[in-house]
């Protein structure tokens, strides 16, 4: 399952209709590095702390998928 979101210029971001369970959310970010944090979520509220992602060294381009 598949659930994509944008995050705001505060980094907030709102997911809609993440069945119950434990779940992996996997953040990106043009230069930096991916990061998959373990959530567990119940009923509909997902509470996280904050997710800090590091910048790559090497991250000149960038890729763009169309799906």
């Amino acid at each position: 399952m598949s659930i994509f979101a944008l995050g705001d210029s505060l980094g907030r971001v709102v997911l809609s209709k993440v069945p119950g369970g434990r779940r992996t959310l996997q953040v990106r970010g043009i230069g930096f590095e991916d990061r998959q944090v373990a959530v567990d979520v119940v009923g509909d509220t997902l509470r996280l702390a904050a997710i800090v992602l590091r910048r790559t060294a090497t991250a000149r381009s960038v890729r763009i998928a169309v799906f």
